[in-house]
C-alpha cells in the first residue's frame, strides 16, 4: 500500500474536530447545542467542550 504524505490530505480534514463541528453547525444555521448534541448522542456540555477545544 502506498503511503500518503500529510500534505496530500484535503484541507477540510486538517482542521481540529471542534472547529469542524462548530463550523458545520453554524453553516446549517443551528445555534442550539442541545439539538445537535441530541443528534450526535453526546451530552451538550461535552459538545461545547469539543467545540472550544477544552479537553481537560
Amino acid at each position: 500500500m502506498e503511503e500518503k504524505s500529510i500534505d496530500s490530505i484535503k484541507p477540510q480534514f486538517k482542521r481540529p474536530v471542534g472547529v469542524l463541528l462548530r463550523d458545520t453547525r453554524l453553516e446549517h444555521k443551528t445555534s442550539d447545542l442541545e439539538v445537535i448534541a441530541n443528534e450526535l448522542c453526546i451530552r451538550p456540555h461535552l459538545l461545547k467542550a469539543l467545540e472550544e477545544g477544552d479537553f481537560d
